[in-house]
């Protein structure tokens, strides 16, 4: 008996040893810039693991490793590198001054995919994770850059968006003319994915009481009730009056559109662009077809004891 627990004592420690040593290994596997080459590496060949282990507790020095990949050749490291700053955000969420640096890292490498292959995709990818950060984590150096995307790029989708999620109203007015300027052909039937539409829409968030009217009426006079959806949807950024009484109008119609698996209201529509932009909003923001019929009620009752919106800041 007395051996056999002495063989299981050995066993245990034995066992202990290892597990503390594969875990002071994985820890020290190296330097915070050695992982993140290593990752990078990966991502080249076609991606790393979703766990950033030591990186998340040194979220400085991770990023200031990542920078070296912002003009990276590949567009996977690129967009690996972006992710990773994703990950990293998610643990430093009282950080404004490593949040605007951020930025900064991703929009250069916005800049740097221009003329590329497959640079679209890293650009689209720069917007989609920049608009998870707020205004205020654009800093002077982060809207000059965007201003240089502009002048370079031209007028693509996501180099006019990233005004919007910067929140420069200051440059309305140089945006607005450059508007004008251009010679614009007819919308056709998928309007809501052109250029010219993103571009209204943007000058609309960004005060521009023309665009907003134009974006309401585009959206108004829609005949096909999937293509009003988008519109409902895409216009929830912008912050004003009009845009609320409009979906409000809708969050209270009860026109159905046809899906491949039966119908869903109209109004959930109207339901996910006002959860996304305004405080107190009864429930929370999902995708339009998941809202129930007790949600839709329930946000009719609120919106109706309503006298003054509070939006959200973005």
């Amino acid at each position: 008996m007395r051996m056999k627990r002495r063989l299981l004592y050995g066993l245990i420690v034995l066992f202990g040893i290892h597990a503390l040593s594969c875990l002071d290994a994985k820890e020290h596997a190296g330097t915070v810039a050695e992982i993140v080459a290593a990752r990078m590496e990966q991502e080249r060949e076609g991606g790393a693991d979703s766990d950033i282990g030591v990186l998340a507790d040194k979220p400085r020095q991770a990023l200031a490793a990542l920078k070296r990949y912002r003009s990276d050749p590949s567009p996977r490291v690129q967009v690996g590198m972006m992710r990773d700053i994703m990950r990293i955000k998610v643990g430093a969420k009282d950080a404004p001054e490593l949040h605007r640096d951020m930025v900064d890292t991703i929009l250069a490498a916005f800049l740097a995919s221009h003329g590329k292959p497959q640079g679209r995709l890293v650009r689209d990818q720069a917007v989609g994770f920049l608009k998870r950060f707020r205004a205020d984590d654009f800093g002077d150096d982060a809207k000059a850059t965007i201003r240089t995307a502009f002048k370079k790029q031209g007028m693509s989708r996501s180099t006019v968006e990233l005004y919007a999620l910067a929140g420069m109203k200051t440059d309305l007015t140089e945006l607005r003319k450059a508007f004008n300027a251009h010679r614009w052909p007819p919308y056709d039937e998928t309007w809501y994915q052109s250029l010219q539409w993103t571009y209204r829409r943007v000058l609309a968030e960004l005060g521009d009481s023309e665009s907003s009217a134009h974006c309401i009426k585009k959206v108004e006079e829609e005949a096909d009730l999937r293509v009003k959806a988008r519109g409902l949807v895409d216009i929830a950024r912008i912050r004003n009056d009009d845009i609320i009484a409009l979906l409000k109008k809708h969050l209270d119609g009860d026109e159905m559109i046809k899906g491949l698996h039966g119908s869903y209201p109209l109004s959930g529509c109207a339901v996910q662009a006002l959860a996304e932009i305004l405080e107190g909003f009864p429930v929370e923001e999902k995708n339009h077809i998941w809202y129930s019929e007790s949600d839709i009620a329930r946000c009719r009752e609120w919106t109706a004891r309503q006298t003054k919106w509070k939006f959200k800041e973005f």
